[in-house]
């Protein structure tokens, strides 16, 4: 807010979980139609199994990330995401722009506080946020101008005063029929050297954990839970 290995470490994150539930309700399908009456006492078994599997699958969170990847290029790190939450639109905007409230969002973001704002729609935001990479964790501070627009936010971060030197992020919302999508990007240059072996690879990962972790949190409040 993840040539050597992780130099452009492209991690599509895929919907595993609607796959299997997927193939669960054509297997269901399958075995009717090929049942014979000497299997059919197999066949009901496997059947309410797999009707207890696609009931599972109806109950499941309704958070679905459409595409997720997470790459250094260029000395930066980038994150970028595209989800669909089950929660209105003005409902999920209220929550985003609710900027002190983040750290009940994301365990990782110790503070968010904001300093003012130059405009109505302009705010001066100071995080404090807990990075760690495997074993190694460090705070960090920041400092971003957060402009907003309907359906928008877009934070540029001042490096004067940050522990980054390059920070941008993109958030554009979007109504699906009642749900919002949400197109997200984010891209960071930290100050702080962090090793290019291991923890370049924890650093993309990390970056795209938080940033689920922040859409998930933010999708059940949305929701009023």
């Amino acid at each position: 807010m993840a040539a050597a290995p992780f130099r452009t470490a492209n991690r599509p994150r895929t919907r595993a979980a609607a796959a299997v539930c997927s193939r669960s309700r054509v297997r269901v399908v399958n075995a009717a139609e090929e049942r014979t009456p000497a299997r059919n006492r197999s066949t009901r078994a496997a059947q309410s199994a797999f009707v207890l599997l696609a009931g599972f699958c109806t109950t499941a969170p309704a958070f679905q990330i459409e595409r997720a990847e997470a790459q250094f290029v260029e000395r930066e790190y980038r994150f970028e995401m595209t989800a669909l939450l089950e929660a209105p639109l003005e409902d999920v905007e209220r929550i985003l722009r609710n900027y002190e409230n983040y750290p009940t969002l994301d365990s990782r973001i110790l503070e968010a506080k904001v300093l003012d704002r130059p405009s109505p729609h302009t705010a001066t935001l100071a995080t404090k946020l807990r990075a760690c990479f495997g074993p190694v964790c460090r705070t960090v501070h920041r400092i971003e101008l957060v402009e907003e627009s309907p359906g928008k936010l877009v934070a540029i971060t001042d490096p004067e005063r940050s522990d980054v030197q390059l920070g941008e992020t993109r958030t554009q919302l979007a109504d699906e029929a009642g749900r919002t999508r949400v197109t997200y990007l984010t891209r960071l240059r930290p100050k702080f050297w962090i090793p290019a072996f291991v923890a370049r690879r924890l650093m993309l990962e990390t970056l795209e954990d938080a940033t689920i972790e922040l859409f998930r949190s933010v999708e059940k409040q949305a929701q009023g839970k």
